[in-house]
């Protein structure tokens, strides 16, 4: 089950496959739209205007003064609880079954992909790196390759060398062997010996 609140009450409540599937309440359905999908060609949408603050809330619906269906009536009392599906399903909206009809992200395009036939150059390519503290060889062999448009998770417990392997690609570790290249070029082991371009499109992102 899934609870949807706004401003201090419930929105919409009900099994999570049928609120993201078809959301009754206009902020669920705003919620879902922001969520980023790699699948499909649009542009994040955001919600305009601000949630109400605590001993300012209006009469009517909290979310009326942001909401693109509100109408008089939604200004004038607090909406009662609307079941989409009785027992499962229900929103805090006026026109909930009118929002439900509609599809949150079905209409948005598809992103084309190259075909799957076409060669893909990796964007990432390490081959047989091994990577040294001293005379003490951490890396040992690795290889692997990250293709445009893709993550990739390395995952280890500490001291599994990880953040070692970063700072060889990143060129902050220069005492490497093998090969490290993005997007077809073959890196120097300092960032210092790089191109701009090199080290302006390699970098951290600190958490």
């Amino acid at each position: 089950t899934v609870g949807v609140m706004y401003a201090g009450r419930l929105a919409e409540l009900g099994d999570a496959a049928q609120v993201f599937r078809a959301p009754g309440h206009p902020y669920t359905r705003g919620l879902l739209r922001a969520i980023p999908d790699p699948t499909r060609a649009h542009v994040l949408e955001g919600m305009d205007g601000q949630p109400p603050r605590p001993g300012r809330r209006p009469v009517g619906c909290f979310f009326a003064s942001r909401c693109e269906f509100a109408t008089e009536a939604c200004q004038a009392k607090f909406p009662d609880r609307f079941e989409l599906d009785a027992g499962t399903h229900s929103a805090w909206c006026l026109r909930a079954e009118e929002v439900a009809q509609l599809p949150p992200l079905g209409e948005l395009p598809l992103r084309e992909h190259p075909s799957a036939s076409a060669p893909r150059r990796p964007l990432l390519d390490i081959e047989g790196v091994n990577a040294l503290y001293g005379d003490k060889e951490v890396l040992h062999s690795v290889s692997l390759q990250v293709n445009p448009q893709r993550c990739m998770a390395v995952v280890g417990e500490s001291g599994a060398g990880k953040t070692t392997l970063a700072r060889c690609v990143a060129g902050l570790h220069s005492l490497w062997n093998g090969t490290i290249s993005f997007d077809g070029e073959s890196l120097t082991h300092s960032h210092r010996d790089r191109g701009e371009d090199a080290v302006r499109s390699i970098q951290y992102v600190f958490q």
